[in-house]
């Protein structure tokens, strides 16, 4: 893994249909967590062009219900809409729109954290962060991009320096 965050990780912990609006995160890295109580849905848009004119539409807007007639189109043109319940593991791409929002009678807590992997088209989306190929709504300011990309820079480094010295034999990872 060439970066794990440590700075944004975080804990939501939210009533029913509190949650967090759409937005695309400053960084496109990836989000992992896990929905230890409650029910959340989390929907997920594609990333870039596809979605720019849903995005400048309902950027930063809860849905809750009742849903107006263009928050349920922007839903069925989500990539993926799913239930988390309590106990379910998550993994999606911050640099996609994305919301949550607590559905379930009781209080919903989710935690998650951040990370940059190795997949070539993630690690293309990352690069695209604080750039102008990413949404100006959402775009990092580039010393906070420039420290993180450092901060990889090392990482990669360190991870390289590990597989040379034979520390790490992991077939696929050192063909990576």
């Amino acid at each position: 893994m060439p970066y794990w965050d440590r700075y944004d990780e975080g804990v939501f912990v939210g009533a029913r249909f509190g949650g967090s609006p759409m937005h695309v995160d400053q960084v496109s890295w990836s989000n992992v967590g896990k929905n230890f109580h409650g029910s959340k849905l989390l929907a997920v848009w594609p990333s870039g062009e596809a979605s720019q004119s849903l995005f400048d539409a309902h950027n930063y807007r809860l849905f809750v219900p009742p849903l107006s007639p263009s928050e349920t189109e922007a839903l069925h043109s989500a990539a993926r809409v799913a239930l988390v319940r309590a106990g379910d593991l998550f993994i999606f791409s911050g640099g996609n729109a994305h919301m949550a929002l607590s559905v379930s009678e009781e209080l919903s807590v989710t935690a998650y954290e951040s990370f940059l992997n190795l997949s070539p088209a993630n690690l293309r989306l990352f690069l695209q962060s604080g750039t102008e190929a990413q949404y100006a709504q959402c775009r990092a300011r580039q010393p906070m991009m420039e420290d993180i990309r450092l901060d990889v820079a090392e990482s990669v480094g360190d991870l390289l320096c590990d597989i040379k010295e034979g520390y790490l034999r992991d077939g696929p990872l050192q063909s990576a």
